[in-house]
């Protein structure tokens, strides 16, 4: 399979004003690397009213990140359940991993 885009991880569940957080994060991303694909979970969440089954939610986005070759840890990530899912499966996939936290996007290349 050919991977290609940087999915967005961080806390939802329980997490107040993570749509923000997320959009500011695609944002960054969408600038440091301008055609790459971004997945942002917090827009694919939004747009089911009745909200999802945690379970299922999570199958999606581990599905999606399977497309992708790179991770962006948002800096709360270490708070969730579902981010640190997402983690381990890009350690185990030897993906690029992002943290917020470190990020200068003048030192990273696409």
């Amino acid at each position: 399979m050919n991977r290609n885009g940087i999915y967005i991880s961080g806390a939802v569940t329980g997490a107040e004003g993570y749509e923000e957080r997320f959009a500011n994060a695609e944002n960054i991303i969408k600038e440091a690397f301008p055609g790459k694909p971004v997945f942002n979970p917090a827009a694919f969440i939004k747009g089911y009213p009745n909200r999802m089954a945690y379970e299922t939610c999570m199958e999606i986005c581990i599905n999606a990140l399977s497309y992708c070759d790179t991770i962006y840890m948002l800096s709360d990530w270490k708070s969730s359940k579902g981010a640190n899912r997402e983690y381990g499966y890009a350690l185990g996939s030897d993906m690029t991993i992002i943290f917020e936290d470190e990020y200068d996007p003048k030192e990273v290349e696409a």
